[in-house]
Order: C-alpha cells, then structure tokens, then sequence
C-alpha cells in the first residue's frame, strides 16, 4: 500500500511551518530593534540607542538616525535598555523648590557635565583668597546656591575670574527659565 500525503495535508503543513517562520523572526526583529528609553528629569523620554555612559555624559542616537547626541548625566534620572529590559539609575533629581533648599544646589567645573542642560542666568559673587567652603568663599559659595534657588535652578558651573567668582546656572526643566 503507498503512502501518500493529499494535498490539503500538504497545504496544513506549509501554512503551519510558514506561521512558525514568521513567529520565529517576528520574535527576533522584536528582540533585536527595541531601541534604549532615556527618562530625563524633566519628563521627556528619548527613543534610541545608548552608545555609551561616560562619567559625565551620556552618548546615545535617536532611533533611526546615525548621529551621536550627548546629554549630561545631570539631566537624565534612568535609562531602560532594549535589548535586556534593564533599568540603569543614573542620576536622582536635585529638588530645588524654594531657597531652604539651597544646600541641595550642585556646583560644576567641568563644563562637560552640563551638556544638554538649559543655561538659565548668569550670578556673580566676589571673594578672596583661594577657593573653598570657608570665609569670603564659603560665604559667597552660599549666596550664589541661595541665588540658584531663587531661580529655582540646581546646578551652577563654576567659571574663574582673577577676584570674582561667576555663576553660569543650569536647570533640566525648562518650565524654569526666567525671563
């Protein structure tokens, strides 16, 4: 006696190998094209792929682009890798909400670490002798994080000019800005 297939159970077996296939790449392309999420702190989440975390900075691209973006750490609270679903705490968000919290002010000197962040005034203090926390500078250091405060501004970077001290001040939140 043969054996023969008919053709409908032929048919039954390509569509059934045929379904496996696409299950099979769909499960793949979906593995391998989730793009990276960066969760800034003021809100915003970006779409791409994270090429690398520095000590300031982060470099990522947007999804479906080739250019490199950098972005201060400052500005970004977590990233949550595709590839893995791994959630990567970068930096906690500095509260500034009034001046009581002008302790939590950061101050910057390397020019680096406020990549991506929106300048929003410029504060100057005079001191002297050399930098530090004590006498006219810890004094002056106090005024310009009470100054930051009054913006409602968390990171200052530090600019050094012979007797004055100048203030750049930066801020994640855009809805800060003053006019």
């Amino acid at each position: 006696m043969k054996n023969t297939i008919s053709s409908h159970q032929k048919n039954n077996k390509m569509k059934k190998n045929f379904f496996l296939l696409i299950i099979a790449l769909g499960t793949t392309l979906t593995a391998f094209c989730q793009s990276d999420k960066i969760y800034l702190h003021n809100g915003t989440v970006i779409d791409g792929t994270v090429i690398a975390v520095n000590n300031f900075t982060i470099i990522y691209s947007y999804t479906g682009e080739k250019t490199k973006s950098t972005i201060s750490k400052y500005a970004v609270g977590k990233i949550i890798h595709g590839g893995s679903n791994r959630e990567e705490i970068i930096t906690t968000k500095i509260n500034v909400n009034s001046k009581e919290d002008w302790e939590n002010v950061v101050i910057l000197e390397d020019k680096t670490e406020i990549t991506g962040l929106t300048k929003v005034e410029e504060i100057e203090a005079k001191g002297g002798g050399e930098f530090g926390a004590s006498g006219a500078q810890g004094k002056s250091l106090e005024k310009i994080k009470k100054s930051c405060c009054f913006f409602k501004m968390s990171i200052c970077i530090f600019n050094s000019f012979i007797g004055t001290f100048s203030w750049l001040s930066y801020t994640d939140n855009k809805k800060w800005n003053c006019i």
